[in-house]
């Protein structure tokens, strides 16, 4: 099902499967760390736990990320879990 996203050539999605903190900010500081790589995004599901404060995200790109990207995002207070997978 993730790689027939809209008949688009996705190669990469980004996880944050487990939980995260639902901040003002969280989404923006991710996309500056995407932005610096280039990095398209094709698509941007969250959903969240309003009465806990947690949400999650998936990111689904049009190119991969350096691992140095990757661990920026790691490195994120904010994100308690981030996991890329390759779909190409």
């Amino acid at each position: 099902m993730l790689c027939e996203l809209y008949n688009s050539s996705i190669s990469t999605a980004l996880s944050a499967p487990r939980r995260n903190e639902d901040k003002p900010g969280a989404i923006s500081e991710v996309l500056a760390i995407l932005s610096r790589e280039t990095v398209n995004v094709a698509s941007l599901n969250m959903a969240r736990d309003a009465s806990s404060l947690q949400a999650q995200c998936f990111i689904f790109l049009d190119d991969d990320i350096s691992d140095g990207a990757l661990s920026a995002l790691r490195g994120l207070s904010t994100l308690k879990n981030v996991a890329r997978i390759r779909l190409a």
